[in-house]
């Protein structure tokens, strides 16, 4: 039976925080103990220590133009992408636009780009996951797994574990962010 897959793009297809950590340390914590994804310990990432509003000049195009565009995939993001659609199912990539207007665009840009989806019928841009309706839900924010959840009470999420979601209670967790290729080996192996 066809699936329809809902995949986040940052932190699941896409590595977001190595370069968004690396250029707010070297713009604004120069010569301080640096930023590292282990102390970010809640997505709202003003909670994380030594983090102030600037780390969002990174992604909002201020300091970086095209910043979305530029990230790199993710250890086996992009081969189970093409395992998931080559199954038949559905692939839906649904992700949340930054402050910059340009994310948008950029998004769409590396969907295109790395995943090979070149339908914008098959890519969604919003803030409001719990809106978009699929039998499955990949995604790190545990807040947008049970808002997803409460309107998709018959739907699946998956994780792959970061620092931020080690205490979540979806279904499927991807132990970790370490080893993604691993971690997304373990994810179609429970969804396919």
């Amino acid at each position: 039976m066809k699936k329809t897959i809902l995949v986040d793009l940052d932190g699941i297809c896409a590595d977001l925080f190595t370069p968004w950590l690396e250029q707010y340390n070297n713009l604004f914590r120069s010569g301080k103990t640096p930023v590292k994804i282990e102390d970010i310990t809640d997505l709202d990432i003003l909670k994380t220590k030594n983090v102030n509003g600037h780390i969002y000049k990174v992604i909002d195009g201020k300091t970086t133009p095209n910043f979305f565009r530029t990230l790199k995939p993710l250890d086996g993001a992009i081969s189970a992408i093409k395992a998931i659609k080559k199954a038949g199912h559905n692939v839906v990539i649904c992700s949340a636009p930054s402050r910059d207007p340009n994310s948008y665009s950029d998004k769409v840009y590396w969907v295109k780009e790395h995943l090979g989806i070149k339908s914008n019928k098959n890519i969604i841009i919003t803030g409001a996951k719990h809106m978009v309706m699929g039998d499955y839900l990949i995604d790190d924010s545990p807040k947008n797994i049970a808002g997803w959840l409460e309107t998709n009470p018959n739907g699946v999420a998956a994780q792959i574990l970061w620092p931020w979601n080690v205490d979540s209670k979806e279904q499927i967790k991807a132990d970790g962010w370490q080893d993604t290729k691993a971690a997304w080996k373990f994810i179609l192996e429970n969804i396919l």
